[in-house]
């Protein structure tokens, strides 16, 4: 028999009662687990967002609590007896977690909502929540007034309660979304801000939720979606990057707030130096390219293998042999990595490169492509680089 809401559900009557008793009902074996249903909890099944509770009923934990047609059941690994009356501990400090945080989403989508954004979802998880508006793109400033709206209503500490209604009696109150549910309706109210219908457990009064903090905003199917914590996550969130200033200042040697300016000076002396090694690094490709063309017994063909050294490098030497007008296949080795293959050809006729390395490293167990006059691949791991370096032909 399913539980009445608004009777046996003890959340419902008071959300701060986290020690209850009650009577087994049924205990059934489901994988493992068992599937136990008492005539009354205090337990909050996963429902609209908002995690189910964790704790303990007889001694045993509680792994998770859902709900069916036949009302709220609560997953154990331990077997109760039907008719053994039990002793549940709900986590406390977990259930007001999911409470600041419940409240919170309703004063950030009231607050969205008198912008424009409609709360689409919402989903409440173990380290942050977030809830996903319709109403176009989100910018950062206007995120920034939400959320200084939504903690001054906060602080001003105003009442949160709920009633039950009949629908037509809860439609005629101008909810900020109507009801999911058929039959009687739980209207969640705080005081002169949101009127919303909604099964989740909620506190007192908006003070108790503490602060909220926007964490990130991200662009969503049909608007944005937005992150945020409430509570002593939004005190745990400050704190940890607090820290991360605070060590990126220490690494910076500035103050934390000005980390933001010698990041930007840092990366401009950066930028200046790949320009340096990049300019560097073209002059020595060009020198050590037009050497190989002066020693190899045929400039037309050459080939060589480099141990040790950067496959980037071998492949811009590749490309400016291809560039001067050689045939070239180089290959270059290291230590725990297969050997990659560059090939390049200058003007003329030939053979599609792409397609004769493609072949050739396959036949090895490797694999590779290009076009007509480059290509580069890898080699499979059983074949020989100098064996492969004499047989290729394009």
């Amino acid at each position: 028999m399913a539980l009445d809401p608004r009777k046996e559900r003890i959340y419902y009557q008071d959300p701060y009662q986290f020690t209850f008793e009650a009577l087994v009902t049924s205990s059934m074996p489901q994988a493992g687990r068992y599937v136990v249903r008492l005539d009354r909890t205090a337990f909050y099944p996963a429902s609209g967002g908002q995690p189910s509770d964790r704790g303990t009923l007889g001694g045993h934990p509680v792994l998770a609590v859902d709900q069916d047609a036949e009302g709220v059941f609560h997953l154990t690994h331990a077997p109760l007896a039907v008719g053994e009356r039990v002793v549940g501990e709900v986590d406390g400090a977990l259930r007001l977690e999911h409470m600041r945080h419940h409240t919170a989403q309703h004063l950030l989508s009231a607050a969205f909502l008198q912008r424009g954004w409609q709360t689409q979802g919402f989903h409440l998880g173990p380290e942050v929540a977030h809830v996903d508006l319709r109403g176009g793109p989100l910018d950062l400033d206007a995120a920034r007034e939400v959320e200084l709206v939504a903690n001054r209503v906060v602080w001003e500490n105003r009442p949160v309660s709920d009633r039950w209604l009949e629908p037509e009696a809860a439609a005629a109150l101008g909810l900020r979304r109507p009801p999911a549910v058929t039959g009687p309706v739980r209207v969640v109210e705080i005081e002169g801000w949101d009127l919303c219908p909604c099964g989740g457990t909620h506190v007192r009064a908006t003070g108790e939720i503490g602060s909220i903090r926007i964490c990130a905003l991200d662009r969503a199917h049909q608007g944005a979606r937005v992150t945020f914590v409430a509570g002593e996550r939004a005190l745990r969130d400050a704190w940890r990057r607090f820290d991360a200033l605070a060590r990126a200042a220490r690494q910076l040697s500035v103050e934390p707030l000005e980390v933001p300016e010698a990041l930007i000076r840092a990366r401009e002396r950066e930028r200046e130096r790949e320009q340096v090694s990049e300019a560097r690094l073209s002059r020595l490709v060009e020198l050590e390219a037009q050497a190989m063309r002066q020693v190899a017994r045929n400039p037309d063909d050459i080939r060589g293998i480099f141990k040790d050294r950067d496959p980037l490098e071998v492949e811009r030497l590749a490309r400016r042999l291809g560039e001067l007008g050689s045939f070239c296949l180089l290959v270059a080795e290291n230590p725990g990595a297969p050997g990659r293959v560059y090939a390049a050809r200058g003007e003329g006729e030939g053979a599609d490169l792409g397609e004769a390395l493609r072949g050739a490293l396959a036949a090895s167990g490797g694999k590779g492509g290009g076009s007509v006059r480059w290509a580069q691949g890898v080699l499979g791991a059983l074949a020989d680089a100098k064996a492969f370096l004499n047989e290729f032909r394009p």
